[in-house]
């Protein structure tokens, strides 16, 4: 059945909204497609965020090609591993807002469907939140893993290093040793930590596509997913797809 873009840039009533998609760059036939967001927490403050503007690139490519108009937009994304101390003060809080946001954003702006790239402990739930509530198609992409350097050292090793140099077990070399091994490259953090649990329920209640909670985040199969996300997108707004069932 034929795409129906929902209805605030139609008819006369949308004339505005119009002109201004218009102002950056997008013409009539743009328009007349259904416009998917691509709700991107990029962050270079985040190692789980920091490689997720190339693959927004991939996402909207997916929905190019399935027929539909992407339009990207950003997120606020923090790491609980830097944010230590009176950091973890605002981690939490920020889920909710995140939740907020999203909905906000997709109400706000009429959206048929969104593409949800998020990777860390509070991100990926509070981005889930927002997109549940908003009541449109949406697909999440999570970031994909941390390589281990040579040695298996990861994440999850840190902590304990930290304890056994405090007891005298381990000494400065041997403590910056562990902390310059524990990922060869950006992604969701090398442990069973929050957010890999969260990428796995994603996956599983179906809000990502299959393999994306366990695929890498420097493998080219992400690239590919994130390429099919975005064209799921589009057709889950022909096929009437509803959060709510």
């Amino acid at each position: 059945m034929p795409l129906k873009p929902r209805g605030i840039k139609e008819g006369p009533e949308g004339t505005y909204a119009r002109a201004l998609y218009k102002a950056m760059g997008l013409d009539d036939a743009a328009l007349s497609r259904p416009l998917v967001g691509i709700i991107n927490s990029f962050s270079e403050l985040c190692p789980g965020h920091f490689h997720l503007r190339v693959l927004a690139e991939s996402v909207k490519a997916g929905v190019n090609e399935a027929g539909g108009t992407p339009l990207e937009t950003g997120l606020p994304a923090v790491c609980d591993g830097i944010a230590q101390g009176p950091g973890m003060r605002y981690v939490l809080p920020l889920r909710d807002v995140l939740a907020a946001a999203v909905e906000l954003v997709i109400g706000a702006h009429s959206l048929d469907a969104a593409v949800i790239l998020a990777s860390c402990d509070k991100i990926i739930p509070g981005t889930i939140m927002g997109a549940l509530r908003s009541g449109v198609p949406f697909v999440m992409v999570t970031g994909g893993l941390m390589e281990a350097r040579a040695g298996g050292i990861v994440a999850s090793d840190i902590k304990e290093a930290i304890g056994r140099y405090q007891r005298g077990e381990l000494d400065e070399a041997s403590l910056k040793a562990v902390e310059n091994s524990i990922s060869a490259c950006a992604g969701i953090c090398n442990m069973m930590g929050t957010a890999n649990t969260m990428a796995i329920i994603a996956e599983a209640a179906g809000w990502s596509l299959p393999g994306n909670s366990t695929v890498a985040a420097r493998d080219r199969a992400l690239t590919v997913m994130a390429r099919s996300a975005g064209k799921r997108a589009v057709e889950m707004i022909e096929e009437g797809w509803n959060p709510a069932g």
